[in-house]
Parts: structure tokens; sequence; C-alpha cells
């Protein structure tokens, strides 16, 4: 019998059920190989184990967590120097540097957008969706190269991942147009 919406149980049938359920054993699986998926709910963990399962988190084998922890400046500007440039993992040689193509403007952007018709060209999401202009992608790479051919409208989070893994993406928009 489904409940009504807004019905409250009453506090003795509450108690009826607590009273009738106390002492036994609930089978949780749906299946006697697969356990049920909240098969730890209800249950709390010790002290030890808790402790255990932070450092695992935070990846830090020495007993301190560093769950919370603040960074100094000085250690800031030390992880910022270690990631700058040419020791960034995606680091290119500078390429994000060179210069757009005087052609490269306003108004070759919006003959873009609208020949796009004002969508992101892989998730399809409109400008109206992202409450912004679509920004205009190079699909070589080549900032100046401002053919009509080579560029494409992607959303702010399209254009991003394509910024990775930039051979896969060439070989993708080939297909695409």
């Amino acid at each position: 019998m489904a409940r009504k919406k807004g019905f409250k149980t009453p506090k003795k049938t509450k108690e009826k059920i607590s009273k009738t359920l106390k002492g036994r054993k609930r089978n949780w699986s749906y299946d006697k190989n697969r356990p049920h998926p909240k098969g730890m709910l209800g249950k709390k963990h010790s002290k030890e184990t808790k402790i255990k399962m932070s450092l695992a988190m935070s990846g830090n084998k020495c007993g301190h967590s560093n769950k919370g922890r603040r960074l100094s400046k000085e250690w800031k500007e030390k992880i910022s120097k270690a990631h700058k440039g040419n020791k960034h993992w995606n680091w290119l040689g500078g390429k994000s540097f060179e210069p757009y193509g005087l052609e490269f403007n306003e108004d070759l952007k919006e003959v873009i957008r609208n020949r796009d018709r004002r969508k992101c060209q892989i998730c399809e999401k409109t400008e109206l969706k992202n409450k912004r202009k679509l920004p205009v992608h190079h699909i070589d790479y080549n900032k100046q190269n401002n053919n009509p051919n080579n560029l494409i409208s992607l959303c702010n989070r399209c254009h991003i991942k394509t910024n990775y893994n930039r051979k896969y993406w060439i070989e993708y928009f080939k297909f695409l147009h």
C-alpha cells in the first residue's frame, strides 16, 4: 500500500516496527554471491580504520594527514616555480605566446559563429546555454592560419579539452568538416 504524500508515521507504529526488527539480522543482498551496495549502511568505522582511510586519501605514509592544511606563501611560490614554463608537463615551447594574424578579429569570429549556428561543434551547446559568446578555435593550432576552414566554434569547456592531446583533436576535426 502506497503512502499518501505528507503522511507521518505515528510514534507508536514506529516503536512497534523497531521492537519487531530488534535482534533480527537483515539480509541486505539481492544476490547471494553479490553484497548489497548499501552493505555498510548504519555501520561505524573504528578510530584506527578512520585514521588509515584518512592517510590513504591524503597520500601521506608518515602518519600525518595534510587534510585541511594551509600552505605558506613560500611553499606556494616554490610550487608555482616548479610548474612554470618549460618545466610544466604541457609545455609546447612557448606556442601560446605567438601572436594571432591580423585577420583574426571580432568580425571574422562572428562570421564563424554564425556559420556554426552559434553552437559548439563538439557538444552542440548553444551560446544561450553558455551565456557567453563561443570562442573560435584554430583546428591546426596555427594562429596565423585564419582560413575559415581552419576555424571552428567551441564552448569554453570543449575548447579547454582541445588544448591537450592535440594530434587527436586535429584528426577529430578533419572528420567533422
